[in-house]
């Protein structure tokens, strides 16, 4: 009997000592930015020799894009210009994603956007956060917490903002200006003409933050003020291959129910068979994305600002002249 009492004593010290470690030390985010992407794509079954009917998928287990190798990079331009824009992305279809290279100076906002100024400044301002593991399919609405504490955490928790950016905090940013109006329909009245630009959002990670495989109703613009961006594009026609899943009937957006960093293949057989576009964007960058575009984005760097601005789906409104 006493040799029992002192092993379970010794069991409860060890569980008290874990659940101890636990609560008072957390690890650090991977930090690194020299991840490749777009990922190297092997064949280890025939490289093994292990190749048939009973080999393992290639891609198994493993994050989106492992899967199969990407048709092709989403266009890339140096200059926005409005005629080229909507004759290549906006009038012929199916509409394409674009990317635009050192759209925006944002040096000088990204040396204003430190932790102290956020927190000193904006610590008490509540902003939507998400968890990496939990999908909007299962948890529809974000937690809300202060900026002050989301800061504290930011580095050891799988978390990351995704939402519309506080009206404290907009100055703080610069919307594109080839966008028309863009500073003057944020803030119009119910009894002029509705703006083209529907919300602007923010996004805000620390670390590499996967988000989950997902397409909108709007068309966006998404601009990195810092960190770094891993796009994956696939055309809204093939939803059915990587098991998206519309949680509102009607509304026209939608999630996949796919853990996206370790897809089971044995499940999820025609994630293969979905051809995918890809892009990477860093700090000045812009991305365009068409309404109903699947997409999905990895943030990459110890700080990941982006600015995301909405606007109408009738997006020839917005890029005349």
């Amino acid at each position: 009997m006493v040799h029992v009492a002192a092993v379970q004593s010794v069991v409860l010290g060890v569980l008290s000592l874990a659940l101890f470690v636990k609560s008072q030390y957390e690890f650090r985010k991977d930090q690194k930015t020299d991840h490749a992407f777009p990922p190297i794509v092997m064949d280890f079954n025939k490289l093994t020799g292990h190749a048939g009917k009973h080999a393992v998928p290639q891609g198994h287990l493993r994050p989106l894009g492992f899967q199969s190798k990407p048709r092709s990079s989403a266009r890339v331009y140096r200059l926005f210009n409005v005629t080229e824009f909507t004759s290549k992305h906006v009038m012929k279809r199916p509409r394409t994603p674009a990317v635009f290279r050192a759209l925006l100076n944002v040096s000088e906002t990204a040396s204003v956007l430190t932790d102290e100024m956020l927190k000193t400044k904006f610590g008490d301002i509540r902003v939507p956060v998400w968890e990496v593991n939990d999908s909007p399919l299962r948890f529809p609405k974000p937690s809300r917490k202060k900026l002050a504490k989301l800061i504290e955490k930011f580095d050891y928790k799988l978390w990351f903002v995704d939402g519309p950016c506080p009206e404290e905090m907009l100055s703080l940013f610069e919307i594109p200006a080839f966008l028309p109006c863009a500073t003057s329909t944020l803030n119009y009245s119910a009894d002029v003409l509705p703006p083209s630009i529907q919300t602007a959002n923010l996004w805000m990670s620390s670390g590499n933050t996967p988000a989950p495989l997902q397409y909108q109703p709007d068309h966006q613009f998404r601009c990195l003020i810092s960190g770094r961006w891993d796009l994956i594009f696939i055309d809204p026609q093939l939803k059915d291959k990587v098991a998206i899943k519309e949680p509102v009937p009607d509304v026209k957006r939608g999630y996949t129910e796919m853990d996206i960093e370790m897809i089971n293949l044995f499940k999820y057989k025609r994630v293969k068979d979905a051809p995918w576009t890809w892009a990477t964007i860093r700090p000045g960058d812009c991305v365009y994305i068409p309404a109903g575009k699947l997409l999905t984005t990895e943030s990459i760097n110890l700080r990941e600002y982006c600015l995301s601005v909405s606007t109408y789906s009738n997006l020839q409104l917005l890029v005349t002249d």
